[in-house]
């Protein structure tokens, strides 16, 4: 009888091992949202939610890509903000109507210019973007796509690139410029 009794604490035990048990409270997941577009230009807002309150790095990088061959990165901004409660504005902005050789960045109440990109200055076909649908899990200190613009080059259709499935730049377009956000809790 204790034999038996020894073998069941025994299976119990392992069992619970194998499954974890896990009492802590898990904390929701940081999603970010797609809030609107932009239809006067090509500009996306996003909401991040349900991060801490505290003092985060924002930064914003870019990666262009040549019929499928990343030819440049850039870092187009990397900035300190504190939230005050659990939510985040963020956002892109391009007005190709101004002919600009750059993007606006939006944080909260904030526009920033990023750094010429190439890309742009030599656009002479007209431009795609290609945006967040779904909404998506953000891992803090990791990066996102956030956008993508693409040029389909003289005589060729535009395709866009899936960003919600994935970040794989075909080789279809002359040019790809594919947007990042990744957020750094401080403190």
């Amino acid at each position: 009888m204790k034999k038996l009794i020894s073998i069941c604490l025994g299976l119990i035990i392992l069992i619970m091992m194998m499954t974890g048990c896990n009492i802590s409270q898990g904390k929701d997941n940081i999603t970010i949202n797609k809030l609107e577009d932009d239809n006067l230009t090509m500009g996306i807002n996003y909401s991040v939610e349900n991060l801490d309150k505290g003092k985060y790095e924002i930064e914003y990088k870019a990666e262009e890509y040549e019929y499928g061959r990343l030819v440049k990165e850039y870092d187009l901004l990397k900035t300190m903000v504190e939230n005050k409660d659990n939510n985040l504005k963020l956002g892109i902005n391009y007005d190709q109507m101004l002919e600009e050789d750059f993007i606006n960045i939006l944080i909260e109440d904030n526009t920033y210019e990023s750094k010429s990109l190439d890309l742009l200055k030599a656009s002479e076909e007209g431009i795609a973007m290609t945006t967040l649908n779904e909404n998506k899990e953000l891992e803090l200190n990791k990066p996102i796509v956030i956008a993508a613009y693409s040029i389909g080059g003289k005589g060729n259709t535009t395709s866009g690139v899936n960003i919600d499935k994935s970040e794989k730049v075909s080789n279809h377009n002359k040019n790809d410029l594919i947007i990042f956000l990744k957020i750094k809790k401080l403190s």
